[in-house]
């Protein structure tokens, strides 16, 4: 297979003022001025931790990154996957952050040629082409995962094209146990015939309903409009995510016990995650992720890897009412 690696990285802007400390970035430093010694301690652990995923993306040299977000152009039956030759945007959320932008080339031959697969499968997809031969727009949900990755790749004077995969409004349970893993399968099956080296990018944060937030604080806070629920299952959603990215075992599943922390990368157990993954599905209508589309359809591609998958957990974070994790999966 030509899959060389995966990544799970977080979407929340505030992850950029975890850099605060050293960044040139002004609006960072002020942001970052007066928060909670707590909440700069996450922030600074998250920026370091998506920060060191990419590293390691970027020395795996892919040729093509595919990302999978949750918060792009949506159709609402459709995989969507975008056509245009170019894509380009900042990471504007609650008035900030539109100071992190990005622009990079998107591959459009190999994007048809994912929805023409997807169609023999029997896989409802469809191409989207925002606008004529101008660039794809993308906001926070794409901005700050590739903002991460492009760094690293010009670091290392690499340029890689990129596919972007939208995933559709269909997000019920059923629709995740079944739909997203045969998504996900399909996907495996068609890079395995494309002659490049490919990284999966899922871009999505954990649970959206932990207990804590700074509600004196409203940039780091829920929009009271939502009616963000609370719920104590969040902490257990995030920690699911993490007992499935390491592959933990079993008979950690039903306990308070914290997980083994892994200093570096260790075989991935395609016997041992599914159960985790199992938990977590389970307790998405409470916990609210909406990173778990994407984590489904990256488990349908490794479980078809036939190359040995070590895996490491860089740091899981909820600094305010969402958590976030940042994960490598890399094939020897």
């Amino acid at each position: 297979m030509v899959l060389v690696g995966a990544v799970v990285l977080p979407h929340g802007t505030m992850s950029f003022d975890g850099q605060a400390a050293e960044s040139s970035v002004e609006s960072c430093r002020e942001r970052y001025k007066g928060l909670p010694k707590h909440l700069q301690v996450q922030l600074s652990g998250l920026f370091d931790a998506t920060t060191k995923a990419c590293e390691k993306i970027a020395e795996l040299k892919p040729d093509i990154v595919i990302l999978h977000t949750p918060h792009g152009i949506s159709l609402s039956k459709s995989v969507g996957v975008y056509m245009d030759s170019a894509a380009k945007g900042n990471a504007l959320w609650n008035e900030k952050w539109d100071e992190f932008k990005v622009e990079i080339p998107l591959d459009s031959a190999l994007a048809l040629k994912i929805i023409q697969h997807f169609e023999d499968e029997g896989i409802d997809a469809q191409g989207i082409n925002s606008f004529t031969r101008t660039e794809a727009p993308l906001r926070w949900g794409e901005v700050v995962p590739l903002w991460y990755l492009e760094q690293q790749f010009k670091l290392l004077g690499q340029q890689p094209k990129y596919v972007i995969l939208s995933q559709s409004m269909k997000r019920s349970r059923e629709h995740l146990s079944q739909d997203k893993m045969a998504i996900g399968k399909s996907l495996a099956r068609f890079m395995n015939e494309v002659d490049a080296r490919i990284v999966f990018a899922v871009s999505g944060d954990l649970s959206h309903a932990h207990t804590h937030n700074y509600t004196d604080i409203p940039l780091y806070s829920p929009d009271p409009r939502w009616n963000m629920p609370k719920s104590d299952k969040a902490v257990v959603f995030d920690r699911a995510i993490e007992g499935w990215a390491t592959s933990s075992d079993l008979s950690l599943i039903g306990s308070d016990t914290q997980l083994p922390s892994y200093d570096k990368a260790r075989v991935w157990d395609i016997t041992l995650a599914p159960a985790w993954l199992d938990r977590a599905i389970e307790l998405q209508p409470e916990a609210i992720s909406c990173g778990i589309c994407g984590f489904v359809v990256l488990h349908g591609i490794l479980s078809q890897c036939d190359k040995e998958i070590h895996s490491q957990v860089f740091g899981r974070f909820a600094p305010t009412y969402y958590g976030m994790i940042a994960i490598v999966f890399s094939l020897c």
